[in-house]
């Protein structure tokens, strides 16, 4: 994935590309995810992650034409069930793309962009 941001962002006429972890752990440990412990607040954790998708609502509506990326893998089922459900709530999911990952694991890019009637949510 870090060479697919990085030839993105050099490809001729790219746009600039904004690369966030979430849940904030994966930036600070990358593979060190648990979701068990993650997620232990089952609730507590949905409510972040609702903040979170309003917070990237509003940054969204303040840049029209910008998506964001949601890179869905199965290795977290838990934690794909709660961000999806939250992204969906708070954001207007455009397009989801299939894409068959390494080591078996099976992603999908989901697109979001904002939805301002949503977005003062």
């Amino acid at each position: 994935m870090t060479l697919f941001y990085y030839y993105l962002d050099r490809k001729p006429g790219a746009k600039r590309v904004d690369i966030l972890a979430y849940p904030a752990q994966l930036a600070k440990q990358p593979g060190g995810y648990n979701e068990s412990v993650a997620v232990a607040d089952e609730q507590a954790f949905l409510e972040s992650t609702r903040e979170f998708a309003r917070q990237q609502a509003k940054i969204l509506a303040g840049r029209p034409g910008h998506c964001l990326w949601l890179i869905d893998t199965v290795w977290n089922p838990l934690t794909t069930r709660i961000v999806t459900s939250a992204f969906d709530q708070v954001l207007r999911r455009t397009e989801s793309i299939p894409v068959q990952g390494g080591s078996g694991g099976f992603s999908k890019y989901l697109i979001y962009e904002a939805h301002l009637a949503k977005v003062a949510m």
